[in-house]
């Protein structure tokens, strides 16, 4: 028998626009299709006879074009469909031996109305475990208001004028604006009573246009629902966290040590996390970079780079035994394991479903812990082909959260929420030292050392904004204090004030509000001489060579990276500068701008220094020549400031053609 197949839009489907194509393919069951006879039918009118479309249906993507021994066929209506409508569509063909064949299905059209795209739980559905309630609205022609939205459970309102009722404001509780559309996510405080209930919704457009309906669901739970809550741990004696973190001298590793962990919660498993950051001040806000089986107390981290300070933080975390299967991570050295980067979700998950399709699941654990969005999940499997987790019976909705609904996008990394909250942090840089060749070595001969390098390689804290009754200004006006460090703070590992630190941190800060960024350019005073000083040294006024520019020295000038700072550029502020003109006799019209800046102590600026200067668009505006730097003293023979005088050259001179980058890699 002949069939009909790829049939768009679907049978049976809502909302459909007024202006669809309709298709559809004939499939051939071996006798052969007579196309001569296709009759086709759709809202009561004929579309097609034989292979002629008739009058109302001969749009410009109408057509009949064979495929192989079948037939795709594809109607386009002149004037489309009218709105709220049921639209019909009836096909007749015969074989070649003269059989018939009829195939009869139809869709709605949209209507001006709002509709609910989707809803869980569904009507009649049967809900076993405690979940959340999930609407999706939207509307073809406008947008869903989210302030007339009202949601009603056995005649009690849960949901109005974009207000959650107490009784369904748990965590999870929400509304955002999807499109045009509005997403409402419903959390029950208390799990759902066994029983029958009615669902009803009333929604409304921006230009009025109202919707609503109802329809029942079951809570039929075989236990009566509880909150599983992971247990907690912490380190054994008074020291928590990480003790020490030790520069091994070869360039590219550090180790890093912490106490002995304990579990507080009999047959369960720990684990050591380790988290690292060039940034102390985030340090504990993402995920740990490593996972370390419990039975270490040290890790060589490797792979670092040589110079670059990073910051360490050690915790523990304990979950049920036999929770977590490390082997399929992605392994440093033995038992030291890379957490995986959080994913995302790659198909729409329901509260049933027990198979959660990611983007990537490289470098996950063979089983262990997921947060998806803000519920815990277990998975005792992983599908590498279909990357996908597998969920085991009663693995969603743990450690208090609620079974939801997720869409592609969704954010899925690993659960590690179930550990101590220590905040010890170690700071530690991969140096060479000793006998170790450093790599830093030109034809076996040392590279020059100039005294700049020293002071560039001093650092300070930088203000944390926790020191004595000074917590977070925003944290105050919310009604919350921050501040939990005693007088002083830590600085260096010792307690007590650092004065000449805390004064460059404040320093730091001020300069953060007022200055402004510029690239330095350190000139090279040794190195490779260049071929033009062969020749009689030029002016440099008059200095044109593109490969020293000017210095006598290949390169001329390297580029500093600033550390400190994303954009890897130096902190300045420029003090106002009259601009004048000056014309003298036997002279041309001169443009005269020397101005004077102010920048911290480090990294250390000599004469002959360049500072290139941005606009508000950062493009180049001029590059500047230091003249002469000045350092105010204040204690312990220290300097806070250096004082810059410039002088702007012009924009012929060969230094713009200088090849700085923006942003400027790291130094090496």
């Amino acid at each position: 028998m002949l069939a009909v197949s790829e049939i768009s839009p679907k049978n049976g489907s809502k909302n459909i626009s007024p202006i669809s194509l309709i298709e559809f393919n004939i499939i051939d069951d071996g006798t052969g299709i007579d196309i001569s006879s296709l009759s086709v039918e759709i809202a009561g009118y004929k579309a097609i006879s034989g292979i002629d479309f008739q009058a109302g249906f001969q749009g410009g993507a109408s057509s009949i074009d064979p495929d192989g021994s079948n037939y795709s066929v594809i109607i386009q209506p002149e004037d489309g469909f009218n709105l709220d409508s049921m639209i019909a569509v009836r096909v007749w063909i015969k074989n070649l031996e003269g059989k018939g064949f009829a195939h009869f299905y139809s869709f709605a059209t949209a209507s001006l109305k709002p509709y609910a795209v989707r809803v869980s739980p569904q009507p009649d559905f049967i809900i076993e475990s405690p979940q959340l309630i999930f609407l999706h609205f939207d509307s073809l022609f406008e947008s869903i208001d989210p302030l007339r939205i009202q949601v009603e459970l056995n005649k009690a309102v849960i949901f109005s004028d974009g207000t959650f009722s107490s009784s369904f404001s748990g965590a999870a509780s929400s509304i955002a604006a999807s499109g045009t559309g509005q997403i409402v996510n419903i959390d029950p405080v208390e799990p759902l009573k066994n029983g029958s209930y009615q669902l009803r919704y009333v929604v409304y457009d921006t230009a009025g246009n109202r919707s609503s309906d109802s329809f029942i669901f079951k809570v039929d739970y075989k236990e009566q629902p509880l909150l599983p809550v992971f247990p907690q741990t912490g380190f054994l004696g008074y020291y928590q966290g990480v003790t020490r973190v030790t520069d091994l001298g070869i360039g590219d590793s550090l180790k890093v040590e912490w106490g002995k962990p304990v579990s507080r919660y009999y047959g369960s498993d720990l684990y050591i996390l380790i988290y690292e950051s060039a940034n102390r001040l985030q340090l504990f806000e993402g995920l740990p970079r490593y996972i370390v089986s419990a039975d270490l107390s040290e890790a060589i981290l490797s792979d670092l780079t040589s110079g670059v300070t990073l910051y360490y933080g050690v915790r523990v975390m304990e979950t049920y035994g036999g929770g977590m299967d490390l082997t399929g991570a992605e392994e440093l050295s033995a038992g030291i394991y890379f957490c995986p980067q959080a994913t995302e979700i790659d198909a729409d998950i329901e509260p049933a479903d027990l198979r959660i399709k990611v983007a990537n699941v490289e470098g996950y654990p063979s089983a262990g812990y997921l947060q998806i969005v803000n519920e815990v999940v277990k998975y005792d499997s992983v599908d590498l082909v279909n990357s996908e987790f597998v969920i085991p019976p009663g693995g969603r909705g743990l450690n208090g959260t609620t079974a939801g609904v997720y869409s592609s996008g969704d954010s899925v990394k690993l659960f590690t929420a179930c550990r101590d909250s220590n905040t010890v942090i170690v700071f530690g840089t991969p140096t060479f030292h000793g006998d170790v060749i450093s790599g830093r070595e030109l034809d076996n001969i040392g590279l020059v050392v100039t005294d700049t390098t020293e002071d560039d390689l001093r650092v300070f804290q930088g203000y944390d904004f926790c020191g004595y009754h000074r917590p977070l200004p925003q944290q105050i006006l919310q009604g919350q204090n921050d501040c939990g460090s005693y007088l002083g703070g830590e600085v260096l590992g010792l307690r007590g004030m650092y004065l000449f630190n805390r004064m460059l941190d404040q320093e730091e800060v001020l300069l953060d509000q007022v200055g402004e960024p510029v690239i330095l350019l350190k000139r090279r005073w040794t190195g490779q001489i260049c071929p033009c000083s062969d020749l009689r040294r030029q002016h440099p006024k008059i200095k044109s060579c593109g490969r020293c520019f000017g210095t006598g020295y290949l390169g001329g000038y390297q580029q500093f990276a600033n550390m400190r700072r994303i954009d890897r550029r130096v902190m300045a502020r420029f003090k106002e500068t009259s601009e004048d003109l000056k014309l003298g006799s036997h002279e041309h019209l001169q443009q005269e701008f020397e101005p004077s800046a102010w920048t911290l102590p480090m990294p250390a600026i000599r004469d002959r220094d360049l500072l290139v200067r941005f606009d508000m668009s950062d493009n180049v505006e001029f590059i500047y020549e230091v003249l002469n730097v000045s350092k105010e003293k204040v204690i312990f023979r220290q300097h806070s400031r250096q004082n810059l005088s410039l002088k702007r050259l012009d924009k012929t001179d060969i230094i713009y053609q200088f090849p700085f980058v923006f942003p400027p890699p790291p130094t090496p």
